[in-house]
């Protein structure tokens, strides 16, 4: 199963956060860092192939999501691959931040459609 699909366009409200403390996304919605000109927004989710639950499959997958990161005068997209159940942080650095993909959900199950607005992603900055 492979999904590819821009959720540009679609708002689902901005909210604000803390530094350190984790937050989640709907496709389309933005995070503002409080105290700071730092905006993420999980824009589009360019690929789900992961394995399934309940199924055997001969590669575990992958999802690959976007992520656009707003500074002053500037916007940077970033993409954060997660193959199969793994489950640690995905980290990258952008401008002195640390930016830290903990899950995207809702893991694929056999015989179940993801729709493009059913998905999250958990984050961390530092």
């Amino acid at each position: 199963m492979v999904f590819s699909g821009c959720l540009c366009g679609k708002k689902a409200g901005g909210i604000f956060i803390a530094e350190g403390e984790e937050f989640q996304l709907s496709p389309g919605q933005t995070a503002t860092l409080k105290g700071k000109d730092l905006k993420l927004t999980f824009s589009e989710v360019v690929e789900d192939s992961r394995c399934p639950l309940y199924t055997d499959c001969i590669w575990e997958g992958q999802v690959r999501i976007k992520i656009a990161v707003t500074t002053p005068g500037k916007l940077t997209t970033l993409e954060f691959i997660r193959r199969g159940r793994e489950n640690g942080p995905l980290v990258q650095p952008f401008n002195g931040w640390q930016l830290s993909v903990l899950s995207v959900n809702p893991y694929p199950e056999a015989g179940k459609n993801i729709k493009p607005r059913d998905y999250t992603v958990k984050m961390l900055i530092n």
